[in-house]
């Protein structure tokens, strides 16, 4: 049994939408001689690449399986058996929105330093880079029934 998650594209669409303004702004400035527009325009203008990239069919979701879960971003699926991760929880990193945020098991072995790093800025070794249309609250507590029956002696 598999469930897939997938973003919601209007967030997406909006800071596009925001990008593109950006590039208008710098294109602006480099029109009227200001090198500092070069740097506005470019910065958006990838931004806006990486985000036509997430509209496209199949480049972002979030797939829950009986063995675990697979992150998809930008075409890249990385598949976490629900036996690294020890819960999910939400929280906010840096006073941003909500996110569904989660440590490692000891199980899980690879990336020790970057994961140290993202716990000494955010309290938490790994984030959900979205919500994918529910609330964070209601995100975690799925991935948690999810892991829970997959680790616990449920049966699917």
């Amino acid at each position: 049994m598999e469930f897939i998650l997938k973003p919601i594209r209007i967030r997406y669409i909006g800071l596009l939408m925001v990008s593109l303004l950006f590039v208008a702004e710098g294109a602006f400035l480099i029109e009227k001689g200001q090198k500092f527009g070069w740097l506005v325009a470019l910065f958006f203008g990838s931004g806006g690449i990486v985000l036509c990239l997430q509209l496209l069919p199949g480049s972002s979701y979030l797939k829950l399986g009986a063995s675990g879960f697979t992150l998809c971003t930008l075409f890249r699926p990385r598949f976490y058996p629900w036996s690294d991760v020890n819960s999910f929880e939400v929280g906010r990193i840096i006073a941003r929105r909500k996110m569904v945020l989660f440590n490692y098991s000891r199980l899980r072995r690879g990336h020790e330093s970057i994961r140290k790093l993202n716990s000494r800025i955010a309290g938490f070794e790994g984030a959900l880079p979205d919500t994918y249309g529910m609330s964070a609250e209601k995100l975690a507590a799925t991935l948690n029934e999810w892991r829970q029956r997959a680790v616990g002696t449920s049966t699917w």
